[in-house]
């Protein structure tokens, strides 16, 4: 298995200059991201290729000690889809045990005619 990066994460998102060729990724868990060998603040915060980035800064502005190239909260995008479905098989089974759509329609007319 190869190494994990943030561009395989469901937080990550990234985007390509388009004048200059280099990558800028932002976490939505408002990590940083940035190249840790580049020191210069603004050449750091792009990078050639986008694996590079790596969270440097954490949530709450203080430096990020990373033992990885990843966070601690960390999600792999093929992750999201098994999330997703056992989410939808959850609800789904509740909705059976409640009778189905009809069911619920049925209880929600009771309800209205008290």
């Amino acid at each position: 298995m190869g190494m994990l990066h943030c561009t395989d994460c469901i937080y990550g998102s990234f985007e390509q200059n388009p004048k200059t060729g280099r990558w800028r990724g932002t976490c939505e868990r408002r990590y940083t991201l940035a190249d840790p060998h580049v020191y210069p603040d603004p050449g750091g915060y792009f990078a050639d290729d986008p694996t590079k980035l790596v969270p440097m800064v954490d949530p709450w502005g203080k430096e990020y000690l990373r033992t990885s190239d990843i966070c601690n909260r960390y999600i792999h995008l093929s992750e999201l889809d098994k999330k997703r479905e056992s989410a939808f098989s959850m609800f789904s089974s509740w909705r059976k045990s409640k009778g189905g759509d009809r069911g619920l329609w049925a209880r929600q007319k009771k309800k209205g005619t008290k």
